[in-house]
């Protein structure tokens, strides 16, 4: 119910993705807290949102110790997920993004976390860490196979503002551009 109520209003434009991300983890989070199943459940709808929007999407800063630990695990299993399945792929930070639609900045902390960047003559480089890895594809074939959002099967478009509200934002933009010049 909860799901549904903040889905709607994120529809009419009047929660943020961001928002519906916080209230998720906060609000939701103590009712299934016992199942990481249905976090990455949660978690996948989110970017899968995000994606259908061509954005990248971050849950609201600054998380709980929580909550920032459990999108860490999630990352950390995208990241490790998409090189065991692309071993032959070189990995760039910029369409993984775009791909995963996870934001830049929190892919760049994850990777540091895992000791799997480096910064070297201003750019960063993305060490493949063999024990990481294998451990990953040990655990996975281990862990029972959980519940999945098939993003073929989502049927939504991003909520498009109408001519009125449109005009109104625009408005309110020159307004902000007018203080600024003050």
């Amino acid at each position: 119910m909860c799901l549904a109520f903040l889905l709607y209003h994120h529809f009419k434009g009047k929660v943020t993705e961001g928002k519906i991300k916080n209230i998720l983890f906060e609000n939701v989070s103590f009712n299934i807290m016992k199942s990481n199943v249905h976090f990455r459940l949660l978690i996948d709808f989110s970017y899968l949102l995000s994606r259908a929007e061509g954005k990248t999407g971050s849950p609201e800063k600054p998380l709980s110790d929580l909550g920032l630990i459990t999108y860490r695990a999630y990352w950390k299993e995208v990241l490790l997920e998409y090189i065991c399945n692309y071993p032959e792929k070189e990995i760039s930070i910029k369409a993984f993004s775009e791909e995963m639609g996870i934001n830049p900045n929190d892919i760049i902390s994850t990777l540091q976390y895992m000791g799997m960047i480096k910064y070297w003559k201003g750019q960063h480089l993305i060490l493949k860490r063999e024990d990481l890895i294998s451990d990953y594809k040990e655990k996975s074939r281990n862990r029972p196979k959980g519940r999945e959002i098939y993003p073929n099967a989502l049927k939504w478009k991003p909520y498009q503002p109408s001519a009125k509200e449109r005009k109104h934002a625009e408005q309110i933009k020159r307004n902000q551009e007018k203080q600024k010049r003050r």
